[in-house]
């Protein structure tokens, strides 16, 4: 019989913005996760998730100008 092991982690922080306007969040994970502002989910990355590269060979320099 295969054992199945559940891992869940909540992780919680504080954000003060330096300057006013609005801000762009991003949540990249391996596995299922959710970003919650203000108890308000945001993010939704546990009911219908996109394959991508982010932990296997995407190793890019991110550049903004």
């Amino acid at each position: 019989m295969m054992q199945v092991y559940v891992l869940t982690r909540q992780l919680k922080t504080s954000f003060t913005p330096d300057v006013t306007g609005p801000w762009q969040l991003g949540l990249g994970v391996a596995g299922q996760a959710d970003l919650y502002v203000n108890g308000e989910k945001v993010i939704d990355n546990s009911t219908d998730q996109k394959a991508g590269l982010l932990f296997v060979s995407d190793i890019r320099v991110v550049v903004r100008g």
